[in-house]
């Protein structure tokens, strides 16, 4: 049973992803320009939902196709949502 909980609990930790350090600067510099989630300028487009990503994750992958759709999306994560998918 404790080897399961462990398995469980890796396979649980193995999707996440954080934000990159330009990504955080350029999250800085928007919230700097009044650019948030809740108000949009232009041609910027709504972020994903970060709750919904956590969990489609649960299906291993599926969260991180979620976060690369859609034209805000996040090309980088077709490739991880692809390893998560295999591993």
């Amino acid at each position: 049973m404790q080897k399961f909980c462990l398995f469980l609990v890796a396979i649980c930790l193995a999707s996440c992803t954080t934000l990159t350090r330009q990504e955080q600067n350029t999250l800085r510099n928007l919230k700097a320009q009044g650019v948030t989630v809740d108000k949009p300028v232009g041609s910027f487009e709504t972020p994903a939902n970060p709750g919904a990503a956590g969990a489609l994750n649960l299906l291993p992958g599926i969260g991180n196709f979620y976060l690369a759709s859609g034209n805000g999306g996040d090309s980088s994560h077709w490739l991880y949502g692809t390893l998560n998918l295999l591993t």
